[in-house]
């Protein structure tokens, strides 16, 4: 079977399952509001429909892809995937795909739209049950254990003549379909940055600049400073349609320095919270 990217689904449908995925967040608005004559009440109070279930494979693993990554660690504000499928088997009224896969989340870091999250590529094999309108819904998803059984459970799992590979898989290809959504997400609010992985970007630590190891792990323990950055910076975050920025600053000194911890409103620059310490060789107190 002749292998498929998300790159040639973004050109089509997949573009609005982009848009979708990152679209579960509030956003800034692009355009000022049209003329409020041309607007319908009818539309503002019908139910909305429910979305029809995907009827190719590369839709549907696009789309269990986006679900699995929503569902994770640290979903940022823009869910994405990446995947190649491999093959895809019919069984009757099932199809099983075996494909490489990979999901991230991104989220502003340092003004930088960052993959705050995210896996490598993943040989995985989706099941989906079609049903009698040609809609794929999803009934199984495996994917390798982890450690020594990695490469023995991809064997028990995928068709002999994949094997080889399935366990060499090239992420260079699933990369730049993830960050196509992240730049689709940027295009609907109305953003610039650079998109990226969490390497691509500078992350300093404290420690890089005089705190010691002791006081760092100390102050990442604090619950109150669990939702701030480990490193240097900035991340933002939109809460209960709010969106937050974080941010965490060091100030050396002589014997120590200063960690300030803030929480900015975004729009309107008003600080919620902010944690000072004050910081003396392997002690600190808060200020």
């Amino acid at each position: 079977m002749k292998k498929r990217t998300i790159l040639s689904l973004l050109l089509t449908a997949g573009l609005t399952l982009a848009l979708t995925a990152c679209g579960t967040q509030p956003v800034e608005p692009t355009a000022e509001v049209k003329d409020e004559t041309v607007v319908q009440p009818a539309e503002e109070t019908r139910p909305a429909e429910e979305a029809a279930a995907p009827t190719t494979e590369d839709e549907a693993v696009a789309g269990a892809l986006l679900d699995r990554a929503g569902s994770g660690y640290s979903t940022g504000e823009c869910s994405a995937e990446g995947h190649t499928i491999l093959r895809a088997v019919p069984e009757g009224d099932t199809v099983v795909v075996y494909a490489q896969c990979s999901t991230g989340n991104y989220g502003f870091v340092n003004g930088n739209f960052e993959e705050v999250s995210g896996s490598g590529a993943i040989p995985c094999r989706l099941t989906f049950a079609r049903d009698s309108d040609g809609g794929l819904t999803l009934t199984e998803f495996w994917e390798p254990e982890d450690g020594s059984r990695y490469a023995e459970s991809i064997k028990e799992n995928y068709p002999a003549d994949l094997v080889t590979q399935a366990m060499n898989a090239d992420y260079s290809e699933l990369l730049p379909q993830k960050e196509a959504y992240a730049r689709a997400y940027l295009e609907k609010i109305g953003r610039e940055a650079e998109v990226g992985e969490f390497a691509d970007f500078d992350h300093s630590l404290p420690t890089d600049r005089g705190m010691s190891v002791e006081v760092s792990n100390a102050l990442l323990g604090l619950e109150e400073l669990s939702c701030y950055p480990f490193f240097l910076g900035e991340e933002e975050r939109i809460e209960d349609g709010v969106r937050w920025v974080y941010s965490n600053a060091w100030e050396p000194s002589d014997d120590g320095g200063t960690a300030t911890y803030t929480k900015t409103n975004y729009d309107t620059g008003e600080i919620a919270e902010q944690f000072v310490y004050r910081v003396t060789g392997d002690t600190f107190e808060k200020v």
